[in-house]
């Protein structure tokens, strides 16, 4: 029906807007896809919003949050039983994505935020996706292998100090208080 067509079209658009490098259009119409394949019970739309999602945070230098949503996308393909390459309309290049994130965090850091994200439900990872906050009831039942010193948040601050980035600009590029940073940093 109708929310089919206009996820199909929210999802052709966001994946046309990241290949032209419109970051902005890329993510408001991969939030709304997102938003629609969840209504519509399309495991595999929402894994591509999610890596689309996680292309986005790529460029904007989130990196943590770019290897949860991959993680996150990735256990939705699992979760469907499909193969990635199989699925040509479903096909952004996650790949050059996910090997912008692995140097950027390096190996041990990319692998602690892909395996959290990857043991997120999909109702927690589409909450991570467009609030970046994960409400649980429990996240005990994560692995061992998903379970870091750092929270993501910490991580992607930390990787911003790293960078150079100041407090203050910290705290604007993530919507919080100069407070909340110090209290990551």
């Amino acid at each position: 029906g109708d929310r089919y067509e206009r996820s199909f079209l929210r999802t052709a658009r966001a994946t046309a807007a990241a290949a032209a490098g419109d970051y902005d259009a890329c993510e408001l119409d991969a939030r709304d896809a997102l938003v629609l394949k969840r209504g519509l019970g399309n495991g595999l739309g929402v894994a591509q919003a999610l890596e689309l999602l996680a292309d986005v945070a790529r460029e904007r230098a989130e990196a943590a949050r770019g290897a949860t949503l991959l993680g996150a996308a990735a256990a939705r393909w699992r979760d469907v039983g499909a193969i990635r390459a199989n699925y040509p309309p479903y096909f952004h290049d996650s790949a050059s994505t996910e090997r912008a994130l692995r140097r950027r965090l390096g190996e041990a850091a990319f692998g602690r935020a892909f395996d959290y994200g990857a043991a997120l439900t999909e109702d927690e990872s589409i909450g991570f996706a467009l609030h970046g906050i994960v409400e649980t009831r429990t996240r005990a039942a994560a692995p061992l292998a998903a379970r870091s010193i750092l929270t993501p948040r910490e991580t992607e601050v930390a990787s911003l100090v790293a960078d150079g980035e100041t407090n203050r600009s910290i705290a604007r590029r993530l919507f919080v208080s100069i407070r909340t940073v110090e209290t990551h940093v």
